[in-house]
């Protein structure tokens, strides 16, 4: 619960604090709709493509009413505004919750985040080196079908702007690894969700560091400053 955003109070009033969560949810999620659509009007999408573009972003369902997805756009702002909604749909909804109580420092520092955007820029490298190497004449169209095909994957959209069946085994891999690990925990996106990546990332680090000392020694199982409790486990 506490990776939903609900605070200590809120779970021990288990039945209030569902409630007052699924309200926060809710004001964010229109919230978010509302300045996507916004967004792609004003980078001059029409009206009902921006406002269903703007639905299958932020909920991450990649849809379009064109065959080719985003390719059908030669706007290639009204295509990264696209991306950037589904991004805002991949972040946990609860720190939105928290830069409106706190700052926007405190969403900067939530590791879910730090490592959606670590991921995200890893797969758009992965893709750009791999989609040059298929392709020797680099240029700003391979770079850019490289990040909206990356951003696409990791926040498990699947808008597209290139053919998929297309590319290469091993780009392929590269974004089937990224859907599979998909967003935040507490998002739109789908995936086993960063949280338990970062959860199984920490547990390999403690088993090697309890390899190298004696048997007896204590090492709490911490993640972000916070103990994992045996169920997180």
């Amino acid at each position: 619960t506490r990776h939903l955003g609900f605070d200590r109070r809120e779970v021990d009033d288990l039945g209030g604090g569902t409630r007052a969560h699924a309200r926060r949810g809710l004001v964010a999620y229109v919230a978010l709709t509302v300045a996507g659509i916004g967004l792609l009007l004003a980078l001059g999408m029409g009206t009902g493509d921006a406002v269903l573009h703007a639905l299958a972003a932020i909920s991450t369902g990649g849809f379009s009413r064109y065959d080719s997805s985003l390719a059908a756009f030669a706007n290639d702002a009204a295509r990264f505004g696209v991306i950037a909604i589904c991004l805002a749909g991949a972040t946990p909804f609860y720190l939105y919750y928290r830069a409106r109580l706190r700052s926007w420092r405190a969403v900067l520092a939530d590791a879910q985040f730090q490592t959606l955007i670590a991921a995200t820029a890893i797969v758009t490298v992965a893709v750009s080196v791999l989609m040059w190497g298929a392709d020797p004449a680099p240029g700003w169209r391979t770079l850019e079908s490289a990040v909206l095909t990356a951003v696409s994957a990791q926040t498990t959209s699947g808008f597209s702007v290139v053919p998929i069946a297309g590319l290469d085994p091993a780009t392929t891999a590269v974004l089937g690894a990224a859907m599979i690990v998909g967003g935040g925990f507490g998002s739109t996106a789908g995936g086993i969700k960063l949280l338990r990546l970062l959860i199984l990332l920490r547990l390999f680090h403690l088993v090697l560091i309890r390899c190298s000392v004696p048997g007896a020694t204590h090492i709490p199982s911490r993640l972000a400053g916070r103990t994992l409790e045996p169920r997180e486990v």
